[in-house]
């Protein structure tokens, strides 16, 4: 199945999920608006994917491979608010398993009411991620800054157990 043009019927999964696809596929964005499309109103799209680091270091030297990684199939040059956008996407959480890793994981919630997307669009802010280790700049994280009455608990959604 072509993940740019899924056969299923709209607002049809409570969870979508894309892993290590976003980058591979050469329109993200028909991705993106695929992966909301099928997921209910209040669902949960989870992304695991490389997303061009906001470190300057590590960015330049991605530009630098990128026409290699490009020729086996996938950019790296891809940023995560490039990705996102203005997505009906309520950004919970955005982590890396580990200070090394390459890869990003974002679960976000779709925003049922189109007016909440104005109090949830995704932004620059960082937050301490717990879940990342004892380094606090390795724990900061872009995630979205959303009004404290439009925030689910962790528990909410699973992700502490």
């Amino acid at each position: 199945m072509d993940a740019t043009k899924l056969e299923f019927a709209d607002e049809n999964f409570d969870y979508v999920t894309a892993f290590h696809l976003v980058t591979v596929v050469p329109q993200h964005q028909r991705l993106l608006s695929e992966m909301i499309r099928v997921c209910k109103p209040n669902g949960t799209v989870v992304i695991i994917n490389h997303f061009r680091s906001p470190r300057r270091w590590v960015s330049r030297f991605v530009d630098l491979v990128n026409p290699i990684t490009v020729r086996l199939g996938w950019r790296t040059t891809l940023g995560l608010q490039d990705f996102l956008g203005a997505a009906p996407l309520e950004v919970q959480r955005v982590f890396k398993t580990s200070f090394r890793s390459l890869f990003t994981v974002v679960i976000a919630r779709k925003i049922g009411d189109p007016g909440e997307l104005l109090t949830s669009q995704f932004s620059t802010h960082c937050r301490h991620d717990q879940s990342v280790g004892s380094d606090s700049r390795s724990q900061a994280r872009a995630v979205a800054q959303v009004p404290q009455s439009k925030r689910r608990s962790r528990e909410s959604v699973g992700l502490d157990s």
